[in-house]
């Protein structure tokens, strides 16, 4: 069975960073179109409500843009790279699967070792390998890429 880093084939995982990078957008565009209607319907009675509106969509807007491209589209365009690198391959058996987390090039990744060979995997990929299993491993930079039993 062969496991790789995205989980799904690699057209649809551009497609799903595409529709991600889409919706942050129309999402900022959106609101600038919110503001520039508030700004042209404001008059001196409802100035203060459009202007709270104004601030709170702008604020609601930015901060779920902030989290959605640090939290997925960093890491969705950081494991496309990764997986366009070069590879090797490794055959081994699992020695241990580590709880605890590295930065490796800006992936948070579990410690895995293998054959006394100290291999990072990273946590938002879908690889799941288990101890004592013996696995063929594609690699790129010390990051396991692709596992199959």
């Amino acid at each position: 069975m062969k496991q790789t880093l995205l989980g799904m084939p690699l057209e649809s995982y551009r497609k799903r960073y595409r529709t991600e990078i889409f919706v942050c957008g129309s999402l900022v565009c959106a609101t600038l179109l919110l503001n520039i209607l508030l700004c042209v319907l404001r008059t001196d009675r409802n100035h203060v409500w459009f202007l709270l509106t104004n601030i709170l969509t702008d604020t609601a807007c930015g901060w779920y843009v902030i989290y959605r491209v640090s939290t997925r589209i960093l890491v969705m365009r950081r494991l496309l790279l990764l997986t366009q690198k070069k590879r090797y391959s490794i055959c081994g058996k699992i020695d241990s699967v580590t709880v605890e987390t590295r930065r490796i090039p800006h992936l948070d990744c579990m410690v895995v070792l293998v054959d006394g060979r100290k291999l990072y995997l990273p946590l938002q990929g879908s690889i799941r390998l288990e101890e004592g299993t013996s696995y063929h491993l594609t690699v790129v930079d010390n990051v396991i890429v692709e596992a199959e039993i």
